[in-house]
């Protein structure tokens, strides 16, 4: 079901409903369509944040957040913010209470590329000592 609304342009937006599948490992993926702007936002989730840090060291999801963009296995935090600026693309990851997440922005021309970058953070990440010196107070 498709669901139109006339922005102040006059022109005809289109929202399809949310379709949701589960990967065979168990990833639940939600895609829902909208014809207002050609750019795409992504968002992964998982199981974590400050509610599954061990007591006493509270904050280690969030530490871990902050550090899955500052450089991968193969691009240096340099590297891939160069990348994503030269894009105009958005990445970043945060935790919360019970969860930590990545997510993206992009137009969708650059889906395949930022896509690509947004796994490389979450599989490969550095979390190199430099970086982690600079992340101190």
């Amino acid at each position: 079901m498709q669901k139109n609304i006339a922005d102040s342009t006059a022109r005809t937006v289109a929202i399809d409903e949310p379709q949701v599948f589960k990967l065979d490992n168990g990833l639940r993926v939600v895609i829902q369509k909208s014809t207002l702007v050609p750019a795409v936002s992504m968002q992964a989730y998982t199981l974590g944040g400050l509610l599954g840090d061990p007591a006493g060291k509270e904050g280690y999801s969030f530490a871990m957040a902050a550090m899955l963009t500052r450089g991968t296995s193969s691009l240096t935090a340099d590297q891939l913010n160069e990348q994503i600026d030269a894009l105009g693309a958005d990445l970043g990851a945060n935790s919360g209470n019970n969860t930590w997440y990545v997510n993206a922005s992009c137009l969708s021309e650059d889906f395949k590329t930022v896509y690509q970058l947004m796994a490389d953070v979450m599989l490969h990440p550095a979390f190199s000592a430099d970086q982690w010196q600079r992340l101190q107070p």
